[in-house]
């Protein structure tokens, strides 16, 4: 059995994985009850945890716990408190519980560690980037396992893609050859698209104005991070699913429009800075419910040549929308990040036995 934890504040996620069944529970983050969800006794082959943040502390992708690991994650807990901090306790508590285990630490941010200057430097004062203010990306895990895919299934002749993270806090990623050159998270996910609670990109001084209304920072922070985005347009709690479901309700249909807006000005931008694109690929945890919203998202790049017209099995979880020969293709992929947390730390830990 493998075991994988991953904050959702204020939870931690604890997912078991055993041949191919995965269970996951939720737990509260107290280290007694924590401390009780794992057996002391179980047959464990390896532990992974997830951080959502690595700054410029952790730019490896999966690295091998040991003691002097845990300093690099205390220093990251600035960068992203909520989740961190759960990560951090979680990391400390089984690796003393389980000392004969393997245990491994994946980073979401180290795929875009290298981001070129032009893309990751806010124009600020160069001491604030030497104090770690630039754009670091986000969902790195699931961008670098698309690009694997792609080359896979491309047989390498793919080079420039662009990568859509679609869900309740959706982002993208310009990727040429491997390396990303772009994306639309900033310091933290905050920056980019809207979200399902967060508002994306928006004007600093809108910070300062509330501040000026009598809200707090605090008020704010909750303000633009828990009650904005789809939630905050449709005025009630909304996820990614009740956007692209095509309910009869004017709120939604103009929270989608919002949402289809920001995707293909980012994608377009990106489409330019890769001088040309190879394919456009689409992520989802349910790609037949995204399909339609997919559609129009194509509809819009009629000039690269994209045809839905037809549906290409490639074999899952992925397929090709369009014909083969066109000049740049449509890729829709089904994957989650917990299933390639699993895969990557099974593989991982057959790798290191």
């Amino acid at each position: 059995m493998i075991v994988l934890l991953r904050p959702v504040p204020p939870f931690i996620e604890v997912c078991k994985a055993e041949n191919d069944s995965v269970s996951i529970g939720q737990t509260v983050p107290d280290r007694e009850e924590l401390s009780k969800i794992i057996d002391s006794n179980a047959q464990i082959e390896g532990i992974g945890y997830l951080l959502s943040h690595g700054g410029e502390v952790c730019t490896d992708t999966i690295t091998r716990v040991r003691k002097d690991t845990f300093d690099k994650i205390e220093e990251c807990i600035e960068f992203s408190p909520e989740y961190n901090d759960l990560t951090f306790k979680a990391v400390k508590l089984f690796f003393e519980k389980f000392p004969e285990v393997p245990h491994f630490l994946f980073c979401d941010t180290a795929y875009f560690a290298q981001l070129p200057d032009e893309a990751s430097a806010y124009a600020v004062p160069y001491h604030l980037r030497e104090q770690g203010i630039r754009r670091y990306g986000a969902f790195g895990l699931i961008h670098e396992w698309v690009w694997g895919k792609v080359e896979d299934v491309s047989d390498k002749s793919v080079h420039k893609i662009i990568s859509v993270h679609l869900g309740d806090t959706p982002n993208i990623a310009a990727i040429k050859d491997g390396k990303p050159i772009e994306t639309t998270v900033g310091f933290t996910s905050s920056e980019g698209l809207p979200s399902s609670h967060g508002c994306g990109d928006v004007d600093p001084t809108v910070v300062f104005q509330l501040y000026a209304k009598g809200m707090s920072f605090e008020g704010i922070y909750n303000l633009l991070s828990n009650e904005s985005g789809f939630t905050g347009l449709a005025g009630k709690e909304c996820l990614y699913s009740d956007v692209v479901s095509g309910k009869d309700d004017p709120n939604l249909s103009g929270v989608k429009h919002i949402l289809l807006y920001s995707i293909i000005r980012y994608v377009g931008a990106f489409v330019s800075l890769l001088g040309g694109v190879d394919a456009l690929v689409f992520v989802a945890k349910d790609v037949e419910q995204s399909r339609k919203f997919i559609g129009e998202i194509c509809d819009r790049f009629g000039f690269l040549g994209i045809s839905r017209e037809s549906i290409i099995e490639l074999g899952e979880p992925v397929q090709e929308i369009g014909e083969r020969n066109v000049k740049t293709k449509v890729v829709c992929m089904e994957q989650d990040q917990l299933n390639i947390l699993v895969h990557d730390l099974k593989k991982t830990i057959n790798r290191e036995m």
